[in-house]
């Protein structure tokens, strides 16, 4: 296997790992220094942790991406930290 084989497939185990919970990254790394013992390890670490960013990332932008639509009471900025979002009130709720 070459350097770019086992980069490339360091990276895909890390990506799929970041999504899939049931796969461990930790495993495959005991795994790859076990049966590539001339291998130097930034050709291991270095794939595994962009994949494992990468996997994460797209995670965290997907969890916490919220569309503007037009009209809309409140703002599309999120509010300041430590502050409840806004509650939209109709008029006809007035008590």
């Amino acid at each position: 296997m070459t350097a770019l084989h086992v980069c490339l497939t360091t990276l895909a185990a890390a990506f799929v790992s970041g999504f899939v919970p049931i796969l461990n990254i930790e495993a495959y790394l005991i795994g790859a220094a076990a049966l590539l013992p001339d291998c130097p390890a930034l050709l291991v670490v270095v794939p595994a942790t962009i994949g494992q960013m990468a996997a994460k990332a797209i995670l965290y932008l997907g969890a916490t991406y919220r569309p503007c639509r037009r009209g809309s009471v409140t703002s599309c900025a999120p509010p300041p930290r430590g502050f409840p979002r806004p509650v939209a009130r109709s008029p006809a709720s007035s008590s």
